[in-house]
């Protein structure tokens, strides 16, 4: 899936990496009117992670902070993801970047609710 997608969007990978091992990374898509939210101008967090020995040093806020910067870049206006209702670490740190649910998705992980959430982007 991540070889098709950058195939796709080479633009919206991005990797963090300390001493030659990844640490980090993300997958960000820009839309052409598809998705939750149906809008034009979008951008899709599709998948952010930070090994769990380098949580909580910033890296994916920095990780949030360099799409944003590139997604305005681009002239697009928002970006929105899925995360699982169960995932509260993960709400939280949306959260804590500006992110807000807007609403839940039934089902979309076969068992589970997905809280869609959004980031204006100015």
């Amino acid at each position: 899936m991540f070889e098709a997608l950058f195939i796709i969007n080479p633009p919206g990978f991005y990797v963090v990496s300390v001493q030659d091992t990844i640490v980090g990374y993300a997958i960000v898509l820009y839309e052409q009117g598809f998705g939750h939210t149906k809008m034009l101008g979008e951008a899709h967090l599709i998948n952010i992670a930070v090994d769990p020995a380098y949580r909580r040093q910033g890296i994916g806020t920095n990780l949030v902070n360099t799409m944003i910067s590139d997604i305005k870049k681009a002239n697009l206006t928002r970006i929105h993801l899925e995360v699982r209702v169960s995932n509260k670490t993960a709400v939280a740190f949306y959260g804590k970047v500006g992110f807000e649910s807007i609403s839940t998705v039934k089902g979309f992980y076969g068992n589970e609710d997905a809280l869609v959430m959004i980031k204006d982007i100015f």
